[in-house]
């Protein structure tokens, strides 16, 4: 990733997104409760944080789409973790943009 992409609408997107997804307090919550590996459902997480499903739902759907986390159906449960590979890319994008400004 190169500094001038850094330039492109797509990756400034990209950074947006990921920002905003870490933006509340409640997106925080859920995504520091996988500090231990554990993959979980909408269930499990809404009982930790104590937030209703359907917000929860909503913040892990929000939470997907900027590239935090990844989930998997098993039956009927659908199963929430981390998506280190892209959290690990957006990090990047960050610091490549404050090295090139700050």
């Amino acid at each position: 990733m190169a500094i001038r992409n850094m330039t492109d609408r797509s990756e400034t997107q990209k950074i947006v997104s990921f920002v905003k997804a870490l933006g509340t307090e409640s997106r925080l919550k859920i995504l520091l409760l996988f500090v231990d590996g554990r993959e979980r459902t909408v269930n499990e997480i809404t009982e930790v944080i104590g937030i209703g499903q359907s917000t929860c739902s909503e913040h892990l759907s929000l939470m997907k789409r900027a590239g935090l986390m990844t989930s998997y159906r098993q039956g009927k449960e659908v199963y929430y973790l981390p998506d280190k590979r892209l959290i690990v890319e957006n990090l990047e994008r960050i610091n490549l943009l404050l090295k090139s400004c700050c």
